[in-house]
């Protein structure tokens, strides 16, 4: 597509993001993280605060071992010997894996009731 010269943007808000830089992507991950949202302000200039943290399994290890939960999120997101790498056990970008899952689980009710992701809802049955 860069050296044909298509221009692709009709077709899928993803061009949009392809070459975008981080300066140019914060300010909309600002927003869709609502930061400050849940303390009835926005951060203005100059005021410091706590940012959005990303949602944690950390409250539900002490109700299910991590080993439970980690044969869960392998049988959900498909991990097995085929994938790659990073994403098992133990290796670096499976703490993003654990928050894909955290995520699912948070809005596992309204994309039920929304019907949305059925494939995925009917595997976290």
């Amino acid at each position: 597509i860069w050296t044909t010269g298509h221009d692709m943007l009709g077709r899928s808000a993803l061009y949009n993001y392809l070459s975008a830089t981080v300066a140019q992507l914060m300010p909309g991950a600002v927003v869709l993280a609502a930061w400050g949202s849940k303390l009835g302000h926005p951060f203005g200039w100059g005021r410091l605060g706590y940012g959005p943290k990303p949602p944690s399994l950390q409250v539900l290890v002490s109700e299910v071992a991590m080993e439970e939960l980690n044969e869960i999120i392998d049988v959900l997101f498909q991990i097995n010997t085929a994938a790659p790498l990073f994403f098992q056990r133990g290796q670096r970008l499976r703490p993003a894996i654990e928050v894909m899952f955290a995520v699912q689980i948070m809005y596992y009710d309204e994309r039920c009731q929304a019907g949305e992701m059925r494939d995925v809802t009917i595997r976290q049955r």
